[in-house]
């Protein structure tokens, strides 16, 4: 969205690939942890997304995954990146 005051971000957790790191780590459907959590957060749209139903019916990385992946080229503002040598 780009506001004027946004001048640097810092992600220290996330994501940009929901279907390889959440939902199909290693072509296995994540069934348990990652759903429970989602349940009750809702997407732009004001609907819970089925995950479970997701998976099912869309087990290859096809439109309904990659129009949830980030787009990192369009990120234009300075980021500061956290490692932690522990994990």
């Amino acid at each position: 969205m780009r506001p004027p005051s946004l001048k640097a971000i810092i992600a220290w957790e996330g994501w940009s690939d929901a279907y390889r790191d959440i939902w199909f780590q290693g072509g296995i459907p994540e069934t348990s942890f990652a759903p429970g959590w989602l349940k009750g957060i809702q997407n732009g749209r004001n609907e819970t997304e089925d995950v479970i139903r997701m998976q099912k019916e869309h087990p290859l990385l096809d439109d309904l995954w990659k129009i949830r992946e980030v787009d990192l080229p369009a990120i234009d503002v300075p980021a500061f990146i956290v490692f932690d040598p522990e994990m």
